[in-house]
């Protein structure tokens, strides 16, 4: 299922079409769709921030299995190009008043985009608004030789180790410390039968 969700999402991703404001440089846009669903996708180039617009566009009958994971799949692919190719952390926030979709954004979405931050904002007269947001990372590509060779090291992982650095500096001498013990242990404990 796995690989059968990854030909699909290539193939939506391989008739996307691709715009850019002729008025000015600030924004590019893109365009997939897939069953009856179509988004837009509104890069905003100054801000580094995602917009993303879904429909149906087709009657119910042309509903696919899966359809909206499949197709927001296909986004966050086109999300982290944009990321990797600017070498600059992207923000997408899903702003919903729609229950399916909020459901959605909790349960599939959490999946596909990994949400950061959820919230929810009460309103007067309206129904609530839901604000799921996250950052995508670029993939840093460093090409070193040596004995790592390339290396590719994801953005999250590093901001993970520099959060909990000091959790990881007590264990490692912790480690050391036991280490040690173990060593003097072996070191000064009489030889039997000798």
């Amino acid at each position: 299922m796995l690989n059968e969700n990854k030909k699909i999402v290539k193939k939506i991703l391989a008739a996307a079409i691709e715009r850019h404001d002729l008025e000015c440089d600030i924004f590019q846009y893109f365009e997939i769709q897939y069953g009856r669903k179509k988004i837009i996708l509104n890069f905003n180039k100054k801000y580094n921030k995602v917009r993303i617009l879904i429909n149906n566009f087709q009657p119910e009958k042309f509903r696919l299995i899966n359809e909206t994971t499949l197709i927001y799949l296909a986004a966050r692919n086109i999300i982290e190009q944009i990321a990797n190719s600017r070498q600059k952390i992207v923000v997408y926030k899903l702003l919903t008043e729609n229950d399916k979709i909020q459901k959605w954004a909790k349960t599939k979405g959490k999946s596909v985009f990994k949400w950061q931050r959820i919230a929810k904002y009460q309103r007067h007269f309206r129904p609530s608004l839901h604000v799921f947001q996250t950052e995508i990372f670029p993939i840093i590509s460093k090409k070193g030789g040596g004995i790592m060779g390339d290396l590719n090291i994801d953005p999250t992982l590093i901001k993970t180790l520099i959060a909990n650095q000091e959790t990881i500096i007590n264990t490692m001498n912790t480690i050391r410390t036991t280490q040690n013990q173990i060593i003097d242990e072996m070191e000064f404990k009489p030889k039997i039968g000798k």
